[in-house]
């Protein structure tokens, strides 16, 4: 047992220093970085296969992958060479899994592979129907593997134990601590030494926007609040320590504070008062001195997260950044296009409609009309239904997502619904 803790350890560790070398060196990309990245996965895999199978070494190497998925295997834009480590094991699990996997076990259905399935139908209607295609097909491919991801976890469940399902949620904890980590370096870089790496921007009122290696601040911080959500439900007992599983709640949790998006933040507390709405009132009514404590703890959280906010996005908090009025022109568009919606491709609204609307429902009312939409609430629902019934840490993480995604644009390029979505389908 403990070598196994010590092999992971230092599997963390691989990926943290490969992430730090990207972070740093981000203006300079080459072959090195193919060869050097190959051989820390390789390492991985080799190492982890010896005790497990492929499927749980890939789905582990998918959860570790996300801090870099956002940049290429080269370690340059995502956008000239849309190929990652992230990608490529994303696509390796698919084809083992099918490969392995007889066909009368494919085809035998449960709802939700029959959601996923009628989702991938629905969308290759979509992508016929768009124009232009090369365009809608980027959009398509980040859309359809969400879908592909959740049958092959439904293939796969009977595969892993209970144990390896609780490694790879913690194999996602690890990467958002990465992440957290890679984030504060970028800060102070960027602060104390005037280093400009990562992604970084500054707006108006003194707010510097900080986003590592992801492409977007609200991804970033929606990732971080998503892995502290789950880590703080995980409990003591799942890390071992109080120390560590503090430390795995408030560091990205105050990372996601940093990146000075708001998205993450805000739907990390909206779930956390749920979650402590009702264990409250329970406590209460047993007379139990936890339920002050918990309320408490709620306010400190809620009160720190508000005013460090403040101070990161320079006192603008309330502004909706003009997202009423893209949902409204997005809603437009929807009325003249109600059945099939105006087709993917984000590029494409830009080009026909402008900014694409920061709001999973109406952008994809514009862009899939209700023939995808509708669908869409349905497979959703059913995914939260399903964490519910089996692990309330995955619940808190797709809840998360789910709210993030109705204050940011295109949550399907994202990565980590992807994982999340993966992991509950495993259940």
């Amino acid at each position: 047992m403990i070598k196994e803790i010590n092999k992971n350890n230092r599997h963390n560790f691989f990926i943290l220093v490969l992430s730090i070398v990207s972070l740093v060196l981000t203006n300079i990309s080459g072959v090195i970085f193919v060869i050097f990245g190959f051989a820390i996965w390789l390492t991985i895999y080799l190492e982890t296969k010896k005790s497990s199978n492929a499927e749980y070494t890939l789905i582990k190497m998918i959860m570790l992958s996300i801090p870099l998925s956002f940049i290429n295997v080269l370690n340059g834009s995502y956008g000239k060479l849309p190929l990652s480590w992230f990608n490529i094991f994303v696509i390796g699990l698919i084809i083992i899994v099918f490969i392995k996997t007889s066909l009368r076990d494919i085809i035998k259905f449960d709802h939700i592979k029959l959601i996923s399935l009628a989702m991938i139908v629905i969308s290759s209607i979509i992508l016929i129907l768009s124009v232009p295609f090369s365009n809608a097909l980027k959009q398509y491919v980040n859309i359809v593997l969400v879908f592909i991801i959740v049958i092959v976890g439904n293939i796969i469940k009977k595969r892993l134990t209970n144990e390896d399902k609780n490694n790879l949620l913690l194999y996602y904890l690890n990467g958002v601590q990465i992440a957290s980590i890679g984030l504060i370096l970028q800060i102070l870089l960027i602060n104390f030494f005037k280093i400009d790496i990562g992604y970084f921007s500054k707006f108006g009122s003194n707010r510097s926007a900080y986003a590592f290696l992801f492409s977007d601040y609200s991804f970033l911080s929606l990732y971080l609040s998503s892995g502290a959500i789950m880590s703080l439900l995980k409990g003591k007992k799942y890390f071992g320590s109080n120390l560590k599983w503090v430390c795995m709640f408030m560091l990205p949790m105050i990372s996601s504070i940093l990146t000075s998006a708001r998205t993450g933040i805000v739907a990390l507390l909206a779930v956390l008062l749920i979650y402590s709405f009702g264990k409250f009132f329970k406590l209460l009514l047993e007379g139990s001195i936890k339920s002050l404590i918990i309320l408490l703890l709620d306010s400190l959280i809620l009160l720190g997260s508000y005013f460090l906010l403040k101070i990161v996005r320079g006192g603008q908090l309330t502004s909706d950044s003009g997202r009423a009025d893209l949902n409204n022109i997005a809603f437009s568009v929807f009325k003249q296009n109600p059945i099939s919606g105006i087709g993917f491709g984000v590029t494409s609204y830009a080009d026909k409609i402008g900014t694409i609307p920061h709001n999973l429902i109406y952008q994809f009312l514009a862009q899939g009309g209700l023939i995808f939409t509708l669908p869409l609430i349905v497979f959703l629902s059913m995914i939260v239904f399903k964490a519910y019934k089996n692990n309330r840490a995955l619940l808190s993480g797709i809840l998360v997502v789910i709210l993030g995604s109705l204050f940011i644009p295109d949550i399907f390029n994202s990565r980590f619904l992807l994982a999340i979505v993966l992991l509950i389908s495993t259940c």
